[in-house]
C-alpha cells in the first residue's frame, strides 16, 4: 500500500510539472495575432485555481481585469444545466418527467422529458434554435420537435424550452433560480443573467470593431446569454472535478461516463474521447463575443478562455487557442496558433461594395446621357429587375432553410456580410433597369446619335 502510494504520488507531481509552465506568454501571443481586442483565461483544478491572464481592453483605457465579465454564448447551457441538476439532486425536480409547458404530441409519441432537452435528445432540430417564440405566445406552447425523441440534435430550443420548465415549476424566474442554486452557493459574484453589455467588439469587414450588445429577451438567457467572469467560470469548473474526483454527489453536472459510451452531450457539456482521454467541452458565441471552456478529469485541469470579439464564422481563433491550451495541459509543445484568414476575407468585401457601386455610378451617367427618345417598358424594365428579385428570394429562402436565420439574423451576427449582399444585389438590380433605357452603342461607351456631329 505504501509502495502504491508513492507512486501514485510520483505520477501526480509528473503530471502537474508537465502542465506547470505558465500560459500567459501563449495567450498574450495567440490573441494578438488574432487581433481579439480583449480577453481573459482562468485554468483551475479540482482544488482551486491555477492561473489566470488577462489580456488587452474593453475599450481604449478600460483594460480588461480578472473580474471582468463577458458575454458567454452557448457556455450559458452548462450553466442552466447546472441548476436543474442541482434541483435534481435535492428532490426538487424529476428529470424524467414530462414537460409541461408544452402540449402533448398530436401523433401520440412518447413526451418529451426534461432529461431529453438537459442532453439535447429532445428531437428539436438546430434550425428551430434560431427562430424561437416567447413562452407567452399561443406558438410555444405548440412547439413539436422536427426529429426523433432519443437522438442527438443540438438545438437552442432545448434550453430555452428547459428554462422556461425549471422556471414553471419552481415558481422562481430564471436568474433568480440560477443565482439561488449556482452563483451564489460557488461565490460566482461576477455572473448574471441577462446583463447590458459594453465591452463587445464585432468583426466588421475585417476590423474589431466595438459593438453594444443590448440585453437579450429574458427566456433567451438560459441557451445564451449569461455574462460571467474567467474566475467565475474556474470555480464552476473546480466543483465539477471535485465531485468527479471525491465520488460525492453534490448535484453538480456528473462527468461519469464509460470510454466507451458514445454519448455526445451530456448535462450540458459536450463530450468525446480524444488521445485515449475522455474531455468535456463547450463553446459559445454571441454577435460580439466567443467563449470556450474545457474539461479534461484524467489530468484533474480544466480551462475558459473568454474573448470580447465575435463574428467569426470561418476561421475560429478562441477555438485553436484551446487546441494549443490542451496540447499544454498534456505537456506537449504548445505554439500560438496562426493568425486567422478571415479578418482578410472580410476587408475583401469592401472592394465587392466598391465594385458594385462604381458600376453603378458609371451606369447612372450613361442613363443620365442617355437618348431620351428611347424608353423601356414597364414589362421590360421588371423582366430586368426579375432575376434580381428572384437570385434575393432564393438567397432568404436558402439562409432560413439551412441555418433557420432571417434577414434580420443575418445582420445580427455578420452585419458587413448582409451589407456586402443587399448592395450587389440593390445596384445589380437598378443597373438592369437603366440599362434597358440606355441604347447598346450607348452601353458600350460609344456616342448616340444625339451626341454625333
Amino acid at each position: 500500500m505504501i509502495v502504491r502510494g508513492l507512486l501514485a504520488s510520483a505520477l501526480c507531481l509528473f503530471a502537474t510539472a508537465a502542465h506547470a509552465a505558465p500560459i500567459g506568454p501563449l495567450v498574450t501571443a495567440a490573441l494578438k495575432r488574432a487581433h481579439i481586442p480583449g480577453g481573459a483565461v482562468a485554468v483551475v483544478s479540482s482544488s482551486g485555481p491555477v492561473e489566470v491572464v488577462t489580456f488587452g481592453a474593453c475599450r481604449a483605457g478600460t483594460p480588461i481585469t480578472s473580474d471582468q465579465p463577458f458575454l458567454i454564448g452557448s457556455l450559458s447551457k452548462s450553466l442552466t444545466a447546472a441548476a436543474a441538476t442541482r434541483l435534481a439532486w435535492q428532490g426538487r425536480l424529476d428529470l424524467e418527467a414530462p414537460l409541461q409547458t408544452l402540449e402533448p404530441s398530436s401523433g401520440g409519441a412518447a413526451p418529451i422529458t426534461l432529461r431529453q432537452l438537459l442532453n439535447q435528445t429532445s428531437g428539436f432540430s438546430h434550425r428551430q434554435g434560431f427562430s424561437i417564440p416567447t413562452p407567452d405566445s399561443p406558438g410555444f406552447g405548440r412547439l413539436q420537435p422536427a426529429g426523433n425523441p432519443g437522438a442527438y440534435a443540438y438545438s437552442n430550443l432545448n434550453y430555452v424550452v428547459l428554462g422556461e420548465e425549471v422556471r414553471s415549476r419552481s415558481g422562481t424566474a430564471f436568474d433568480a433560480l440560477v443565482a439561488r442554486e449556482v452563483f451564489r452557493p460557488l461565490a460566482m459574484s461576477a455572473t448574471a443573467a441577462p446583463v447590458r453589455d459594453r465591452c463587445g467588439h464585432r468583426l466588421f469587414f475585417g476590423f474589431a470593431t466595438p459593438w453594444a450588445e443590448e440585453p437579450a429577451p429574458a427566456h433567451l438567457a438560459p441557451a445564451g446569454f449569461i455574462r460571467a467572469s474567467a474566475p467565475d467560470l474556474g470555480k464552476f469548473m473546480t466543483a465539477i472535478l471535485a465531485q468527479a474526483r471525491s465520488g460525492q454527489d453534490q448535484g453538480w453536472p456528473s462527468l461519469d461516463l464509460a470510454d466507451s459510451d458514445p454519448v455526445a452531450y451530456h448535462q450540458g457539456w459536450r463530450t468525446a474521447m480524444d488521445e485515449g482521454e475522455r474531455i468535456w467541452w463547450h463553446s459559445g458565441s454571441t454577435g460580439s463575443y466567443r467563449a470556450t471552456m474545457v474539461m479534461l478529469p484524467s489530468r484533474d485541469r480544466a480551462f475558459v478562455i473568454l474573448t470580447n470579439l465575435g463574428g467569426h464564422n470561418v476561421d475560429d481563433p478562441v477555438d485553436d487557442l484551446a487546441q494549443a491550451l490542451i496540447a499544454h495541459v498534456r505537456g506537449k509543445a504548445a505554439q500560438p496558433p496562426a493568425a486567422p484568414l478571415e479578418p482578410w476575407a472580410r476587408m475583401a468585401l469592401l472592394l465587392v461594395i466598391a465594385g458594385s457601386l462604381i458600376t453603378l455610378f458609371l451606369t447612372t451617367r450613361r442613363w443620365v446621357a442617355r437618348d431620351r427618345s428611347v424608353s423601356a417598358s414597364p414589362v421590360s424594365t421588371a423582366l430586368a429587375l426579375l432575376p434580381w428579385i428572384v437570385a434575393g428570394g432564393l438567397g432568404v429562402l436558402a439562409l432560413q432553410h439551412f441555418t433557420g436565420l432571417s434577414p434580420l439574423g443575418v445582420w445580427r451576427l455578420g452585419p458587413d456580410l448582409g451589407l456586402t449582399a443587399a448592395v450587389v444585389l440593390i445596384s445589380g438590380a437598378a443597373r438592369s433597369a437603366m440599362n434597358r433605357s440606355i441604347p447598346k452603342a450607348s452601353r458600350a461607351g460609344t456616342p448616340t446619335a444625339r451626341h454625333q456631329t
